[in-house]
């Protein structure tokens, strides 16, 4: 009987995997595996780990509902620990696999490791079946490969919104194929080491990993709340849960399949209503994979400070309140004032205590906090990037560096340097005070 390994990465879910489903129909014995890389545990210069609590104890919830499915399934998941590749890799050997699959990543760091696992692999006569990316489109159907895509969002949308076609998603298997004998006394003392190691507490937390959570989420926004008939209308509101899908934690684990939300976005315009908003939300699946085709592109250049554009990042716009001569130690201490939200800028500083107490900022402060680090208080648009990645609890490489660029004026904006002027944001998404009065006490 053929064993086959399926190597989980950011598609912790049984619905719509397609990894999972080519595994459970070739495979007459399956071994399930997760990999925790030590290079998670990276403490960053400003003594922060490059993965945080929040998005540990998200992972944590997500890997232990997982678990559960898969146990439902006659099946169980394998936590491992080490360097992913090599670790991966001597699993399948230990276990006798003859094919792997797993879901390709996008980022220059998770393509190495596909790229390494994949060398091993073949060295042993072991099959590597990477299936699909954690996107929207099917980027192999394309007319055009990545490479040639548009650097500018527009454009690719016009082009990929006329060849868009979105596969249904794929069906939960309701069985799975046995683990090979001896795995699963292996699995319960690692996942007794993981439960230890993710002992993280996030009470101020919105989010709950998992794939059941996150089907929840989508069915409160759409069918429980209809919340989604306004998006486009509330999606820059700054305070409220619903004032915005708020599906990204799921997205970012692939615990959310981007296909599940597509079809049920347009069962819901076929039953309820089609309007600007229901179309937004795909609007921005569609920039999600827009920036995981930009790094497949461009690779290192999204992820270093001269970005895509290959220009040296403005370190001070005219709006300045700091002296062209920065020093180094004086960028250090403004760093630490935008991260610890003491700033004196009230709407700053209430999103970066915001992001402190819960791993989440909306879409609209990170952009307002970005301007700020970058154009006001002229700090290296990368540091924000890597703090952004340690404490985001929907942390994307792609979506997360992508988005930086782009403000700093080194990425996908046709526009160059875009300062926001901060009072006029305060005006626009928080006029009452409401946000600011939540998180920055007594000072409205």
């Amino acid at each position: 009987m053929t064993t086959v390994l399926h190597w989980f990465r950011n598609d912790l879910r049984v619905h719509d995997n397609p990894g999972l489903v080519r595994a459970a129909k070739v495979a007459g014995k399956l071994l399930c595996v997760y990999c925790h890389d030590p290079a998670g545990e990276q403490v960053l210069p400003w003594g922060v780990p490059r993965v945080g609590a929040f998005r540990r104890a998200f992972l944590r919830q997500t890997l232990d509902a997982l678990a559960a499915e898969l146990k439902a399934r006659g099946s169980f998941l394998l936590e491992l620990h080490g360097p992913e590749a090599a670790t991966v890799v001597e699993c399948a050997v230990s276990y006798g696999a003859k094919m792997i699959t797993y879901q390709g990543e996008v980022a220059p760091e998770e393509q190495q490791v596909e790229m390494d696992v994949r060398a091993q692999l073949s060295a042993r006569g072991i099959e590597a079946v990477p299936c699909g990316y954690s996107a929207l489109l099917n980027f192999e159907r394309l007319k055009d490969a990545p490479e040639r895509m548009p650097d500018v969002f527009t454009q690719f949308r016009h082009e990929v919104e006329k060849q868009m076609e979105v596969a249904p998603p794929l069906e939960a298997p309701q069985a799975l194929p046995p683990p090979p004998a001896g795995a699963e006394l292996v699995s319960a003392v690692g996942a007794a080491v993981v439960n230890e190691r993710g002992a993280f507490k996030a009470e101020h937390s919105f989010f709950v990993g998992g794939e059941a959570a996150g089907l929840s989420r989508l069915d409160h926004y759409l069918w429980k709340t209809n919340a989604v008939a306004t998006y486009f209308d509330t999606r820059n509101g700054m305070l409220r849960a619903d004032d915005a899908t708020r599906f990204s934690p799921w997205l970012a684990t692939g615990s959310l399949s981007a296909r599940t939300i597509f079809s049920e976005i347009k069962r819901y315009e076929r039953e309820r209503t089609s309007n600007k908003s229901t179309y937004w939300v795909v609007f921005e699946l569609l920039w999600r994979d827009f920036f995981k085709i930009m790094a497949l592109k461009h690779g290192t250049g999204l992820f270093c400070e001269r970005g895509i554009r290959g220009i040296s990042p403005p370190r001070l716009s005219q709006t300045s309140r700091l002296p062209p001569s920065l020093g180094r130690a004086e960028e250090e201490q403004q760093f630490k004032a935008w991260r610890q939200g003491t700033t004196g800028e009230p709407l700053v500083d209430a999103c970066m205590r915001e992001l402190l107490a819960t791993g989440f900022m909306s879409n609209r402060g990170r952009q307002i906090v970005a301007s700020v680090l970058v154009h006001n208080l002229g700090v290296r648009w990368t540091w924000g990037a890597w703090h952004f990645e340690s404490l985001l609890v929907d942390y994307d490489p792609a979506s997360n560096w992508g988005n930086w660029a782009y403000q700093a004026g080194v990425g996908n904006d046709p526009r160059g340097t875009r300062v926001f002027n901060v009072k006029k944001q305060a005006d626009a998404y928080d006029p009452k005070g409401e946000f600011v009065a939540t998180w920055l006490k007594g000072l409205v």
